[in-house]
């Protein structure tokens, strides 16, 4: 038989085994970025010279995506090859380095969903860089487990401000001996949330003793 009649496509067909987790993870994060740009699976088959199907089967870990299709699945989406493999361990390695049953540590289940696509969305359309991070900074302090925490206590009294600059506007003094937890740092300031009030602000660090969860 001749070696074109084996070679159907750089896909690797894995019909008798379990998809290897990178092969799902890489897969995922084709469809999460296909999602993001409004794509269906039809038109970026489309745009491979590929069926919806095929499309389905590489998005879902079943076929293997070659290199030179990822490379072009990436040009397509518009980003480099290297988002594919994001959110992988160190430990992931593509000839079986992972355990069997062992999942790629990215999880997509709410970023495809249509809350988790509207967030993104309106999200990336923020152009300042700050805004973004002290967004991520909050959404981290709401999803934090309090063995994540992190709580530091006013050393001495201090006004709390809102921005990471002495120049920033002030809330009133903080009194010596308030808690708050840590939501992030930016340089030598420290971004806190008040556990009581909801209110966040930025203390500079030398303001600052850790502290124990209230």
């Amino acid at each position: 038989m001749p070696a074109s009649a084996l070679i159907k496509d750089t896909t690797t067909i894995m019909s008798d085994k379990k998809p290897h987790p990178v092969d799902i993870h890489v897969g995922s994060r084709v469809r999460m970025r296909r999602m993001l740009v409004g794509m269906s699976q039809e038109k970026l088959g489309e745009r491979l010279g590929l069926t919806f199907q095929q499309v389905q089967k590489y998005e879902k870990g079943t076929n293997r995506i070659g290199a030179s299709r990822l490379f072009e699945i990436s040009k397509v989406l518009d980003v480099p090859v290297s988002f594919f493999y994001e959110g992988l361990s160190a430990n992931a390695q593509p000839a079986g380095g992972l355990a069997e049953g062992q999942q790629a540590s990215f999880d997509t289940t709410l970023i495809t969903s249509a809350d988790g696509m509207a967030l993104n969305r309106a999200f990336f359309r923020i152009k300042d860089a700050t805004m973004r991070k002290r967004i991520i900074d909050l959404v981290k302090a709401a999803a934090g487990l309090s063995a994540q925490e992190e709580w530091m206590e006013v050393a001495s009294p201090v006004n709390i401000r809102r921005g990471p600059s002495s120049s920033s506007g002030t809330d009133k003094v903080v009194p010596r001996g308030t808690k708050f937890r840590v939501v992030g740092r930016e340089g030598n300031w420290i971004h806190v949330v008040n556990p009581k009030t909801r209110r966040e602000g930025y203390i500079y660090s030398r303001f600052l003793k850790t502290s124990s969860a209230p």
